[in-house]
């Protein structure tokens, strides 16, 4: 939801911050029957794919830590199984946005940006 700049300065502060190590733990050795717990690696998971996402630095900390065979693996292009459930909700706030503000609360004066066109109601034009 940001540009390359904010992506990398977020990259950045999770290798300095020492987040990226602890949410590899967490992605790679949580094992519980809780859902809170499921969730949390969940998450992990996602935020170390950001995090190591096109980041030199990320990657290299990685072949430091794990084993060469896992690395390989890792860059295979072999399909992931998805037997886990996504217990993370994605929300599109976008959508949530428009979907929840109604029509009738916009003034009839203001010009309504709705994607990419311009909505002028006629008693602006007067």
């Amino acid at each position: 939801e940001g540009d390359k700049e904010i992506a990398t300065k977020m990259q950045e502060l999770a290798l300095s911050e020492g987040a990226l190590p602890r949410h590899l733990h967490t992605a790679m050795f949580t094992i519980s029957s809780d859902p809170r717990m499921l969730t949390h690696r969940q998450l992990s998971r996602h935020l170390v794919g950001l995090w190591t996402a096109d980041n030199a630095t990320a990657t290299n900390l990685l072949k430091r830590i794990l084993p060469p065979g896992l690395l390989a693996y890792l860059d295979s292009s072999d399909a992931v199984p998805e037997k886990d459930a996504d217990r993370m909700h994605v929300r599109d706030n976008v959508k949530i946005a428009m979907v929840s503000t109604p029509s009738s609360m916009t003034h009839p004066h203001e010009i309504t940006h709705t994607r990419s066109t311009l909505k002028i109601t006629s008693a602006s034009l007067l």
